[in-house]
């Protein structure tokens, strides 16, 4: 009986031992490294083919070259100032967007008066609508979706959107260019955005973009509906019911 007593003894010994020795060796999982899809550095600059098709199936060829360039203040609020060149067959075009990188999200400043445009003017006086769209959340993950942006009528305390973006991450891609004259070969993520709109209660008409992001190096390529970039660029450069195509040809970060 003593040498029964003994052995449980030392085998609780020896597994206390143990557990305290691999404890002692035991170390915290590794930090997950989150991919930068957004590089956005000041002085970063892209330049990309713009491939335009009207809603008469005319297409034509154009250049966007974008900057990031400083800040600005929206709303008590630093955000990024990235200036657009548009060069047209017939005329060039500067604009400015604003964006906004923090907590692993990415924001897009949202001017309100560019949003209404598409709203009706007998609904005008009862809008809601966010300041800032959430373009990215890192990491980006495969089946990740989430609302990007919402405009809508406040009636009664309910709100009933008119304008409604949402995202969803696809798959991934490799995508082949050639950029800055040399092969160019990467992964990329592929997000589609999705605008849906009302035109005349209850009926709505939906827009899609999708845009293609690779690691350290940002936006590859963007295209869609004209209506959805336009939403995507902030301003009404395209026209109505035609789609537009967007690819890198030359960047430089940093």
């Amino acid at each position: 009986m003593k040498n029964l007593t003994n052995l449980v003894l030392y085998s609780l010994i020896f597994i206390s031992i143990t557990f305290l020795s691999c404890s002692d060796n035991s170390t915290d999982p590794p930090a997950e490294v989150i991919k930068n899809y957004f590089p956005n550095k000041d002085a970063s600059f892209y330049k990309y083919d713009l491939e335009i098709t009207d809603s008469l199936g005319t297409s034509f060829t154009a250049e966007r070259t974008s900057t990031y360039s400083g800040s600005t203040t929206f709303n008590s609020k630093s955000y990024q100032i990235m200036i657009d060149n548009y060069i047209f067959p017939q005329y060039s075009f500067t604009d400015s967007s604003y964006f906004r990188k923090i907590d692993n999200n990415v924001f897009y400043y949202a001017d309100v008066t560019q949003a209404m445009q598409i709203v009706p003017d007998s609904l005008k006086n009862l809008i809601q609508a966010d300041d800032k769209a959430k373009l990215f959340s890192f990491p980006i993950n495969i089946g990740d979706s989430s609302v990007v942006y919402k405009l809508g009528i406040n009636y009664s305390g309910f709100l009933m959107s008119i304008v409604y973006v949402s995202s969803k991450v696809l798959n991934t891609e490799n995508v082949s260019l050639t950029v800055n004259g040399n092969a160019f070969n990467k992964e990329a993520v592929k997000i589609r955005f999705t605008m849906s709109v009302v035109v005349e209660f209850p009926m709505m008409v939906s827009y899609v973009a999708e845009a293609w992001l690779v690691e350290d190096v940002g936006l590859v390529k963007l295209e869609g509906d004209s209506e959805a970039i336009n939403f995507m660029v902030g301003n009404n450069l395209f026209y109505p019911n035609g789609f537009v195509k967007q690819t890198l040809k030359q960047y430089s970060i940093p």
